[in-house]
């Protein structure tokens, strides 16, 4: 399944669009790009969703905020958050006592995946809860984001070195959403950077957001996977003008 499903507000819900909201419901999302979910009453609970069992796999999270005072979770809130391969980028939680700017989990997994450039006014910018690592993950730029101390599969990244293009959140440089290619706008990743190549789960998807496939054996964090040259491998020209002839060869 492939969608961009997307809240414009405009007075619903008294200015609120929370795009799935099932806070005693087992959630399945796959291949989705989140955007556009807003919440503002006190005591807010995740803008893109709230869940009770969330799992989310190569999906986008990207533009929802929560404006109103306590609450947590700026895209997403759930008893329990299994995350795979997915990208969670531009998302914020305002207001007093605001907590978890990307997510809040009471329990939550991430695996090969990027939260990186989110923000919350109190504390806790990219995720808030207790939170096992599996893989490889990137989680906020630095410590005052997050502490990536707690495991050894995460780790601090500049997200203008992990995201091929970034935009301004609040102070936060995050992912930009763009044409990828695909039925969904998704976040592309920077070629050579630290989350290409770099996931460790044996057993990743065997498709990005996109339907592209994966590198079996080192997948790229995050919902998008890097696609090899159509063209192969582009060696240097070289010119014998003895022979007026033109041949390529490798650098």
């Amino acid at each position: 399944m492939f969608a961009e499903i997307g809240s414009q507000g405009g007075g619903l819900l008294d200015d609120n669009s929370r795009i799935f909201n099932a806070p005693a419901e087992a959630l399945t999302l796959e291949s989705l790009t989140l955007t556009g979910g807003r919440t503002t009453e006190t005591n807010a609970l995740g803008s893109a969703v709230l869940g009770g069992t969330v799992t989310l796999c190569d999906s986008a999270l990207s533009g929802n905020s929560t404006s109103g005072d306590r609450g947590y979770g700026g895209a997403l809130f759930a008893t329990d958050a299994t995350v795979e391969t997915t990208t969670l980028s531009g998302n914020s939680k305002a207001g007093e006592r605001a907590y978890g700017g990307g997510l809040a989990a009471y329990d939550a997994t991430l695996t090969d995946s990027l939260v990186l450039g989110n923000k919350a006014q109190q504390s806790g910018d990219e995720l808030i809860g207790t939170v096992s690592f599996t893989g490889a993950n990137l989680v906020g730029a630095n410590a005052l984001a997050f502490d990536a101390s707690v495991s050894g599969a995460v780790a601090h990244a500049d997200p203008t070195q992990v995201f091929a293009q970034s935009f301004d959140n609040n102070g936060v440089q995050a992912g930009v959403l763009a044409d990828n290619g695909g039925q969904t706008e998704t976040i592309l990743i920077l070629e050579s950077g630290p989350a290409q190549n770099a996931g460790t789960n044996p057993t990743p998807p065997a498709t990005d957001q996109r339907g592209e496939l994966r590198n079996d054996t080192a997948t790229d964090l995050g919902a998008v996977e890097l696609q090899p040259s159509p063209f192969g491998e582009i060696g240097s020209l070289a010119i014998t003008s003895s022979q007026q002839t033109v041949t390529l060869q490798k650098s």
